[in-house]
């Protein structure tokens, strides 16, 4: 709270607080099993270090959710920043709504839960996407970064195949 307060004391009150010294960046790092938070502050996002990664898999909507799962971490491992997934769908309806969820376990298979802006237990990340509104407006978009025009209705037709960029909430 005493962050934001700086944050908007100087952009809405014009309140000389050395908020326009802070780095451009500042990363509030969460740990599973701790309440506590570890302040970074970097020079940029997407983070110089970062390391892209990529899945691939086919799935059954109607059928057992589509999970990557990796062995335990042998160590700690942040995972910072954007997140995308870029999904092929077909479908026998005009419409999908879908929903990604990135999760933590632990070694024994339990889901590890973090603090969250709004909810004290709350998944690593999310993101949705209503396929009708895949539209993107490339000029915003980024490769991480999807961002759609919701300015118009695009019904799938049933069997063809199309790309969907679903953005996911930085963590």
């Amino acid at each position: 709270m005493a962050l934001q307060k700086r944050f908007l004391d100087h952009f809405l009150k014009d309140i000389d607080n050395g908020w326009d010294k802070e780095a451009p960046v500042l990363l509030y790092l969460r740990r599973p099993f701790s309440s506590d938070f570890e302040l970074r502050k970097e020079s940029q996002s997407p983070l110089a270090s970062t390391k892209w990664t990529s899945f691939a898999t086919t799935f059954d909507a109607l059928g057992v959710p589509v999970a990557f799962l990796s062995a335990p971490l042998e160590y700690e491992t942040e995972l910072t920043g954007p997140l995308l997934a870029r999904v092929f769908i077909s479908s026998s309806t005009t419409d999908v709504d879908l929903f990604v969820i990135l999760q933590a376990f632990s070694p024994k298979g339990k889901e590890v839960d973090f603090q969250g802006t709004v909810d004290p237990r709350s998944k690593l990340a999310q993101g949705c996407l209503k396929s009708s509104h895949r539209k993107l407006d490339i000029a915003p978009s980024k490769p991480y970064c999807p961002f759609h025009s919701h300015d118009e209705l695009l019904p799938v037709t049933p069997g063809e195949v199309y790309e969907l960029h679903v953005e996911i909430w930085p963590i």
